[in-house]
């Protein structure tokens, strides 16, 4: 039985703090609103984020940061992943000696393109950092359905320790070594799932979403293999596993992201009804990003889009893969005018764009190897 800190109080990080309590530990979670934190600690129940579930009687919760690191040196991390560094930062003169840090984010940092232990080991000069991943939905664990998961640290030994500190009748948590494997896997699948909810919200059918996840599927392992991570992650729990599950439940936060965004075309309206952090969409240009400097093959097309009211600047979209569901309608958006950004020593031309049902598809590497359907459009502010 261990100390825990978990810092975070969403839908995540109460997820977890009740997983921890019921293997066993005393566990301290920290939030910023205060009224949250009032309603887990006398009414057992956190209703913002996880409806009326009841929240384990020994799961204590402050908005004192310093109370925080000084109740433990394990602590669980469980902030949105673009924040990460910036409370690191600010955590940093209050952390233990020898503090154990355990990651539950699934992202890459948009300014840097680092993964979140990169993240930790840089801000907090230390490499005791793991990571827990998996197919893990929150509004199921919550109930204590069933479960797995994935700790994965550097050293077999910190993995093990994870494993001890996580593992429940109904939560069972496997361990690994390929952190670097688990991680991109986590991230990447984030996107993948926006892709899919573009798709349903476009009115595609299952036969679209089977080619969605099987080609993104590959496409973590080629990207696993490049950064010389153990491609059979890829066919783990932190990779398939949690592929499937954020793909095919309607209560996976980027599918449901997904779903509006293709719908509805605006973005607003996806952040509105989907209130909750969605990592796919920040982490999308990331992703790209990191398969450029391996040399995989993801297309990152620059193009404006001629729209009946005149946009605030040119939109960006980076497309995973070629073969691509441009997820916005000819009819609301006009025709693709511009395309700007080589690639291979080739640009974009008119050919490699057909307008089939008022529907965009996009080729755009000349070859026919490895194609991902998908959209990641995460710079459709603009609209």
């Amino acid at each position: 039985m261990s100390k825990v800190v978990v810092l975070g109080a969403g839908q995540w990080g109460t997820t977890m703090a009740q997983v921890l309590c019921d293997a066993g530990n005393h566990v301290l979670m920290w939030g910023r609103s205060q009224e949250l934190v009032d309603e887990v600690n006398n009414k057992h129940t956190n209703s913002k984020y996880l409806d009326d579930n009841i929240l384990p009687v020994g799961l204590k919760a402050t908005t004192s940061l310093s109370e925080a690191f000084e109740y433990s040196n394990i602590y669980v991390l469980a902030v949105p992943a673009q924040t990460l560094r910036e409370n690191l930062t600010a955590w940093k003169p209050m952390v233990q000696p020898n503090a154990l840090f355990i990651s539950t984010l699934k992202g890459i940092e948009l300014s840097t393109m680092s993964r979140m232990t990169e993240i930790i080991s840089v801000v907090l000069e230390t490499q005791n950092i793991a990571i827990i991943t998996g197919p893990n939905l929150a509004n199921e664990l919550v109930l204590r359905q069933p479960a797995g998961a994935v700790a994965a640290a550097p050293a077999i030994g910190i993995a093990e320790k994870v494993q001890q500190l996580f593992t429940t009748p109904y939560y069972r948590v496997y361990t690994s070594v390929d952190v670097l494997g688990c991680e991109l896997a986590g991230a990447i699948k984030s996107v993948i799932a926006l892709a899919v909810g573009m798709s349903i919200g476009m009115g595609y059918g299952e036969n679209t979403q089977a080619m969605l996840i099987t080609r993104g599927l590959n496409e973590v392992a080629r990207l696993c293999a490049a950064h010389n991570a153990d491609p059979l992650s890829a066919a783990g729990l932190a990779g398939m596993g949690d592929l499937v599950a954020s793909c095919g439940s309607p209560l996976s936060r980027n599918r449901t992201f997904g779903e509006v965004l293709g719908r509805t075309g605006s973005m607003a309206q996806a952040r509105e009804q989907v209130a909750k952090t969605v990592e796919g969409v920040a982490s999308a240009g990331a992703v790209a990003e990191i398969a450029h400097r391996v040399g995989i093959d993801l297309c990152g097309v620059y193009f404006g889009v001629k729209v009946r009211r005149p946009l605030k600047r040119e939109c960006e979209m980076h497309l995973l893969e070629c073969f691509i569901l441009a997820a916005f309608t000819a009819t609301k958006f006009g025709r693709l005018k511009q395309f700007s950004r080589p690639r291979n020593g080739r640009k974009m031309a008119e050919q490699d764009f057909c307008l089939t049902d008022n529907r965009v598809m996009i080729d755009g590497t000349g070859s026919r190897q490895d194609h991902l359907v998908g959209a990641v459009m995460f710079a459709n502010e603009c609209f």
